[in-house]
Parts: structure tokens; C-alpha cells; sequence
């Protein structure tokens, strides 16, 4: 058994971690994007992956710096990037990877919203992204929830559709996500998937909510 460690949309935040072998952030590590907010998210993300076994991650659509360095290099330049903060970071996009005996695939994807990075529109679009998931996943990363899933702003659910119809044919274990920052630090089971909003900071960008964990 190894103990998984759940973050999302930390925005160049630094929360304490609680301890484990495997971190799984799901997304906007950086607040705008730039590469010095990614560099310095990335040194930190760098402290982490000396106390833990392995740390997996997704961008999230604040994160242009990894966007468009995966546009216009393609995504091994991205991998280039990360490699010297630890051989141990491992960055997901739309892949599948084995870590601790868990099979995790991740993706940055998101519904489109504004002009922000790895946005796709919602039907057609998108669902080809989330026709890529393969089945028999222990950890599903995407950047969004799916539609009804802790996915509230306000009065307004604003999950993806298609999103939540692949989840519900690939069945995961665990479904770690972001991005809706309301919605942070709250879990919730459906069938057999557990869902995890492991979003650490609040709509006011301040950290507001605790590391998940979770025994695999």
C-alpha cells in the first residue's frame, strides 16, 4: 500500500504537505504563467519530489508557460524542462504512466473558458480528448471536474459533460481535479470512483484547504 498525496491549483502557493510516497498535483501550479512563476513553481515542486517517492502532474490553464512550450516544441521539450528539478517529476499530458503499481493517466484539458491554455470546446472537441482514457486506471488527473461532480460556481454547475461520460465507461478508482477553487478540499464517491476537487487555494487565491490523502 503506498500513500497518495492529492494537490491542485496551488498558484505559486507553498502549503505544507503531509507525508507519503506518491504527489499528484492536478494543475496551475503557476497564478499567471510566465516562466519565472513556472521556475519557481517548479523548485518547489522540485523540494517535494525530494521527500516523496514519485510526484505526477497535469498543467492546468494558468500554466502558458508549459502550454506553449508543448505547442510549439511538443511535449518532450516540456519533459527537457522539468527533468533537472528530479528525475522522479513526471508531467502528463493526455498519457497513461505506471507509478507505485498504479496506473494513472492525466490530462491538462479543460471546457473552453476565455483565452486560457488547454481549453477545447465543449462536445466534439473535447470529447475526443476523453475518448483517449484507457480503461482499468487506478487514478484518473484532469485539470476540471466532470459535470455535477464538486464542480459548482455559484448557482452554476460548469463541469464537462463529456468528461463526465468517460469517467463513468473508464470507471477509476480515484479521480483527482481542480480548478473550480470553490469546490476545494471536498470529496465525493459515485459508484465505484471516488472524486477528489483537490484544489488547495481559494477563489481569492489564499491557501484555504488541506493536501488530500489517500491510501492506494
Amino acid at each position: 500500500m503506498k500513500r497518495f498525496v492529492l494537490i491542485s491549483d496551488t498558484h505559486n502557493t507553498e502549503p505544507p504537505l503531509p507525508k507519503g510516497e506518491v504527489l499528484i498535483h492536478a494543475g496551475d501550479l503557476t497564478k499567471n504563467g510566465g516562466r519565472k512563476q513556472t521556475e519557481a513553481a517548479m523548485r518547489w515542486i522540485g523540494e517535494q519530489a525530494q521527500k516523496f517517492e514519485w510526484v505526477v502532474f497535469v498543467g492546468g490553464n494558468h500554466d502558458f508557460f508549459f502550454y506553449h512550450l508543448s505547442r510549439e516544441m511538443g511535449v518532450n521539450a516540456v519533459r527537457e524542462f522539468v527533468r533537472p528539478y528530479g528525475e522522479n517529476i513526471i508531467y502528463l499530458e493526455d498519457e497513461l504512466t505506471t507509478v507505485a503499481g498504479a496506473r494513472i493517466y492525466g490530462s491538462p484539458a479543460q471546457p473552453e473558458f476565455c483565452d486560457w491554455a488547454w481549453n477545447y470546446r465543449r462536445g466534439a472537441e473535447i470529447r475526443k480528448v476523453w475518448d483517449k482514457i484507457p480503461n482499468d486506471l487506478d487514478v484518473l488527473i484532469s485539470h476540471g471536474p466532470p459535470m455535477g461532480i464538486l464542480d459548482w460556481v455559484g448557482n452554476q454547475r460548469v463541469g464537462c459533460e463529456e468528461l463526465r461520460i468517460a469517467v463513468e465507461r473508464t470507471k477509476p478508482r480515484l479521480h483527482v481535479f481542480g480548478h473550480i477553487h470553490s469546490a476545494g478540499g471536498q470529496t465525493r464517491k459515485i459508484g465505484n470512483t471516488q472524486f477528489y476537487n483537490a484544489s488547495i487555494v481559494d477563489e481569492g487565491y489564499k491557501v484555504a484547504y488541506n493536501a488530500q490523502v489517500v491510501d492506494l
